[in-house]
């Protein structure tokens, strides 16, 4: 069964396990939202380190909350930067 679900504001929680390809994906929706957003128990590997590297690069300012937490404020305003 398919559902379509109209576009809408997303709001909540949720505690996915650590892993990388979660912590990208997490990333580049983070980098979408206008509104501050918490991503926690993140695994900071050389990939997830790139993945935060461009979306700086793409306007996100970034901020270390504890150990494996970080706080996204997205935007895209590259500036000119290359990734």
């Amino acid at each position: 069964m398919d559902k379509t679900v109209p576009p809408g504001r997303v709001k909540g929680t949720l505690t996915p396990p650590c892993s990388k390809s979660y912590a990208q994906r997490a990333l580049a929706a983070a980098l979408l939202s206008e509104e501050p957003t918490v991503l926690r128990n993140l695994e900071f590997c050389d990939d997830t380190r790139s993945a935060l590297h461009c979306i700086r690069t793409l306007g996100a300012r970034v901020e270390q909350v504890d150990a494996t937490s970080l706080s996204i404020r997205g935007g895209l305003n590259p500036h000119g930067r290359t990734l």
